[in-house]
This record gives structure tokens, sequence and C-alpha cells, in this order.
């Protein structure tokens, strides 16, 4: 490497660390059409890539409503990320319409929340902190994310006093 090309690799690596730090991470709403930014900050935000064309991930809708009945007063964000293939904003506002998923379906209409964390196959759980911080990815709802959120969940009841 030459000395000239420090300076643009310099840039580049701040650029790309700023860009990775904590990108805002905009989904759609299907009922409103609107723009949202991930819930980031949350006690414990779990993620699962969805699509309504999937057995698996209708399958667990039931399991979902259960964690977020238990959780949700604690810290808990369940955010449904429907991915794109297959779906549009229509077909899913008329699927929250129909079905009251669990928590709150986000569309991820141009795949960059897919991109981000790798969710390649359907469904993905994704466990985030309080500081964005993945502490748990699974391809089922599993033991391995409900341990994950307990951890999260419970270690700041037990500082209560």
């Amino acid at each position: 490497m030459n000395l000239r090309t420090l300076p643009a690799l310099a840039l580049v690596l701040v650029w790309l660390g700023g860009a990775l730090a904590a990108p805002a991470v905009h989904l759609v709403d299907p009922e409103t059409g609107k723009p949202v930014e991930l819930p980031l900050g949350a006690e414990a935000l779990h993620l699962v890539f969805f699509a309504t064309w999937c057995p698996a991930c209708i399958d667990e809708l039931t399991d979902l409503a259960h964690l977020d009945a238990h959780w949700s007063d604690e810290g808990y964000r369940l955010v449904i990320v429907a991915v794109r293939t297959r779906h549009d904003a229509a077909r899913l506002a008329e699927f929250v319409a129909d079905e009251r998923p669990p928590g709150r379906m986000l569309f991820d209409s141009e795949g960059v929340a897919e991109q981000r964390w790798g969710a390649k196959r359907l469904p993905t759980h994704v466990v985030l902190d309080a500081n964005g911080k993945e502490v748990a990815r699974s391809n089922a709802l599993g033991p391995e994310i409900e341990a994950a959120l307990e951890r999260l969940l419970d270690e700041p009841r037990r500082r209560k006093p």
C-alpha cells in the first residue's frame, strides 16, 4: 500500500464504521403505508423474518402471541418483518386485518432489514439487546430464543429494589 492511498482508505473505513454502527432501518407499516423505524433500544427486540406463504412462519404465530403477552410489560418488543418475496403492502394489510398477528408487523419493502440481519431462511429469529447487539439467532422459535429473552428481561427485574 502506498502512502497516497492511506487518506482514502481512512475515509472509507470511517464511512463504513458509521454505516455499520447503527444505520436506521426503515420498514413500512402495511396498514398505513408509512415508513417506520425499528424500536431499537427496547430491553429485548425480537425480530422475526416472516412470510404469509411460509407454513412454519404461520405455525409460530400462536407461540409468538404467548411470548408477547408474557413479556411485553417487561420491555419486550416483537416485530414481525415480512420479507418482500411475493408480498406487497396491500396483501400484508389484509393479512394483518384478518389474522391480527402479535406484536407489530412491518414490511421490508426494499429488503434492507433482511440483508442487514442475514435472514436467508424463513422464519429467522434475531434477538437484540437494548444496545442493538445481537444476542440470539435461530431458524425456529425454540429454547435458545426464549433463554435469551429471559436473560435480557429478567435481569433488569432482579436489579430493581
